[in-house]
């Protein structure tokens, strides 16, 4: 039974979801020296590029060179992005693929994220995907990027303390004439 599983995935992916299952195949000759494995239908490539993860259609890409915990979300994350491209089909790249690029890539994304401590999970196509890929794959719902978020509340939170106490320590200071 899961082997049909497995040929339904692909065979949806490779016509509802072909736009993006193409631009994963061409991605996939790209990282062809890399090591790669199947989970559940998909083909995921631990490639050593700069890039954290990308999923397009049936290829999952995932940083193989980071933290073994990060490479495990990573995978149930971008296993969600299959899951949505195969309920999408070809309107996956609007309205999931070109959000995602500007959520991950975008430098006022970036910044914006770790001034005000916003998990990357925030954004609908990331946490959409950890709901699928947690639910498709039978494994915990990725935390790593909420653990950066709080890790960012963290130390928002202690420089607004120094400056709010250096604030203080200037109106303790007589006044000068």
């Amino acid at each position: 039974m899961r082997y049909v599983a497995y040929a339904l995935f692909a065979l949806v992916q490779w016509t509802w979801g072909l736009p993006q299952t193409l631009m994963g195949l061409c991605l996939m000759f790209r990282y062809r020296r890399c090591r790669r494995r199947f989970m559940n239908g998909a083909v995921v490539t631990y490639h050593d590029g700069t890039f954290g993860g990308v999923s397009l259609g049936m290829f999952v890409f995932v940083n193989g060179s980071r933290p073994e915990r990060w490479i495990s979300d990573a995978e149930v994350h971008e296993y969600g992005h299959s899951v949505q491209s195969l309920l999408l089909g070809p309107l996956f790249l609007l309205v999931i693929g070109l959000p995602s690029a500007l959520w991950c890539g975008l430098a006022a994304c970036e910044k914006y994220r770790r001034e005000k401590a916003v998990s990357y999970y925030a954004f609908y196509p990331e946490s959409w995907a950890n709901v699928w890929g947690a639910a498709a794959t039978g494994r915990p719902r990725p935390t790593w990027a909420d653990e950066v978020a709080a890790a960012d509340a963290a130390r928002i939170a202690a420089e607004r303390a120094r400056k709010e106490g250096a604030l203080a320590a200037e109106g303790d200071a007589p006044a000068e004439e």
